[in-house]
Order: C-alpha cells, then structure tokens, then sequence
C-alpha cells in the first residue's frame, strides 16, 4: 500500500498530506456506520444501500479525475460515507440469511475470509503503476471493477 501511496503523491502533490487519503476513508465510515441502522430502518434498507452505492460512484468520479491532493482526499471522504453506509446494510442484509443461531459463525467466517483478499486491489496496481501509469485512473478503473462484480449479485430485491 505504501508503495501505491508514493506514486499517488507523486502524481498528485501533497506529499505531506498523502496519509490522509486512508485516514479519510476510515473516518468517514466511523462517523456514519452507527448511524446506518436508524437510517435504514426510516428509509429502508433497499434505499440506504443505493444511497450508499451512489456516494461511492461519486466519490470514485472525484478520485479518479482529481488534480490535486486535496481533492482526492475529499473523494476518499465521500467513498468512506458511501462505504460505511453499503457496509452496514450489506451485512445485516446477509447476516437476515442465516438462522438465529449460527449468525456469528457465518459472520466470522465470512469476515476470515474477507482478510486474505483486502489487499489484492493494491497489489494488482503495482505493476501497472512501474510502467508510468496514473495511480488515479488505475484506482478509479479498479474500484469499478469491483462495483460491476458486486452488483451482480442484487439481496435487497
């Protein structure tokens, strides 16, 4: 991840503000995800989850097309939020699957294997990253890969 973090300030600037693009990210997510229970339960959790999905499309938009560090902080922000929101519902949406009694076993499971794969995002970039491509575009590309992968799959119909 480091190694994606120095091309992203090279490309960008800002190298003192570099940090901040996780740190964004994760503070964003901590400031909503307690929240997104009593919201899904006002507006629903369908709505909630394309709220959410909405937040991250646009948040990737500013990533992918930001100029200065500064901006792509703030869309790191906007993602966190979008994030924190999809998250939450997705989870509790999965977790309404399982019977009562072995929710926590599904939910650790699923968790344990979620850890191998958090980084494979950032190692598929560094190779593309050797040969002068940009870090933005390269995040942009990937983070919609992913949405087009996920939304596949529709739980909240």
């Amino acid at each position: 991840m480091l190694i994606v973090l120095a091309y992203t300030a090279a490309d960008l600037g800002g190298e003192n503000a570099v940090a901040w693009l996780g740190i964004a990210n994760t503070l964003a997510v901590a400031a909503v995800a307690p929240m997104v229970g009593s919201i899904s339960d006002l507006l629903g959790r369908r709505y909630v989850a394309l709220l959410g999905a909405s937040l991250m499309i646009l948040g990737l938009i500013t990533v992918g097309t930001a100029h200065r560090m500064e901006v792509a902080i703030g869309g790191t922000a906007i993602i966190g939020v979008g994030g924190g929101l999809t998250e939450t519902v997705a989870v509790a949406g999965l977790l309404e699957l399982a019977p009562v009694k072995s929710r926590g076993k599904y939910f650790g499971t699923g968790i344990l294997l979620d850890l191998p794969f958090g980084a494979i995002l950032t190692y598929g970039m560094i190779p593309e990253l050797s040969h002068g491509t940009n870090t933005s575009t390269i995040v942009l590309h990937e983070y919609l890969e992913m949405g087009r992968v996920d939304t596949d799959h529709d739980c909240f119909s």
